[in-house]
């Protein structure tokens, strides 16, 4: 798959480009665009992988090129703290 065909699925259909892809040739970039595209999915719409919860196939996305891209996607200290706060108040 051609780098223009890459972007296309992974603008027009992440969830679908994991699962029934193989990403793990993918650049760092594109695969920061992927991570990225599925957390934008994902906060529209927080059941999207309602029926699918396989695992393996993201496992391409966990390797050490994408630690920087993957720890931003991590709470900080801050968020941590706010959580804690909203579950004690609760």
């Amino acid at each position: 798959m051609c780098s223009e065909e890459r972007q296309t699925f992974i603008s027009g259909d992440p969830l679908g480009l994991v699962l029934y892809g193989d990403v793990k040739t993918f650049s760092t970039a594109e695969k920061t665009r992927l991570l990225r595209a599925l957390s934008d999915v994902a906060a529209m719409d927080p059941w999207f992988r309602d029926v699918n919860w396989d695992a393996h196939p993201f496992g391409a996305l966990g390797t050490v090129d994408m630690q920087p891209c993957s720890r931003s996607f991590l709470p900080t200290q801050t968020d941590a703290q706010a959580t804690k706060l909203c579950l004690t108040v609760s």
